[in-house]
């Protein structure tokens, strides 16, 4: 398996990143989600990342 890398390119409601601050804090998972930035799927300490495989709740499609 390759390693998972944690995607940078959003921040919670906080300006944090998974990097930043998930890594050291993974208790912080999903307390700071925002609509664009979910811990859970951006950071590989919360069960996602690169290496992840979040879905959407509610919804039956596919990513495009």
């Amino acid at each position: 398996m390759g390693t998972c890398e944690n995607d940078d390119s959003l921040a919670d409601s906080y300006g944090d990143t998974c990097s930043s601050y998930y890594d050291s804090y993974p208790d912080g998972c999903g307390s700071y989600d925002t609509e664009d930035f979910i811990a859970a799927r951006e950071c590989c300490v919360c069960g996602g990342g690169s290496a992840g495989y979040y879905e959407e709740s509610g919804g039956s499609g596919s990513e495009g």
